[in-house]
């Protein structure tokens, strides 16, 4: 049915981004749909950039974060003349 229960985590949906899973163990897919160019850009909550990329052409990104410390990252996705931000958490 529709009801949700208040563990279920939905996808961040920001226009036509989507991250998942969302809290991670560390491997992070960003879905960018129609997306042609720009980039992605996480920071931690202290400001300091821990993945920074370019994509192209490219529907689906994997973003590894297991070497990072757990805890609350901003995602900052630019892409024509938008930028598009979202947290995620990794457990």
């Amino acid at each position: 049915g529709n009801q949700e229960t208040e563990d279920e985590v939905e996808p961040i949906v920001f226009n036509q981004i989507k991250i998942y899973p969302n809290p991670s163990n560390g491997i992070f897919m960003v879905s960018l749909n129609d997306l042609s160019k720009g980039t992605i850009q996480i920071t931690n909550l202290l400001g300091q950039t821990v993945f920074n990329s370019n994509f192209r052409n490219q529907n689906e990104l994997e973003i590894n974060m297991q070497d990072k410390s757990k805890g609350i990252y901003l995602v900052k996705v630019n892409s024509n003349n938008q930028v598009y931000t979202s947290k995620i958490i990794k457990k």
